[in-house]
């Protein structure tokens, strides 16, 4: 088990967003992140988030920052599905 930093470009010219969560390996480029979102009434679905950059921080050696883009930039989805990661919600 690795934490990582999930680093989200909202695409509005702001700071990206981040959440750090726990996955079983360190992904690679071009994989998918599952995220189960929550959307109350025992229903929940899934978004996808894909791998764009690995970024290894010289600074902090155990922290891996890992670059995501989303398939929607609609900031409040974004702000959903980092929430979701933060909440540790699964289906």
């Amino acid at each position: 088990m690795v934490e990582v930093l999930l680093s989200l470009d909202p695409q509005d010219g702001n700071d990206p967003l981040e959440a750090a969560i726990t996955l079983a390996e360190v992904p690679r480029k071009g994989e998918e992140i599952e995220v189960w979102i929550d959307e109350g009434v025992n229903r929940s679905r899934p978004e996808f988030l894909e791998v764009e950059h690995i970024v290894w921080c010289s600074y902090w050696p155990e922290r891996i920052v890992v670059a995501v883009r989303s398939p929607t930039y609609d900031r409040d989805e974004v702000e959903r599905i980092l929430t979701a990661i933060k909440n540790g919600e699964k289906p």
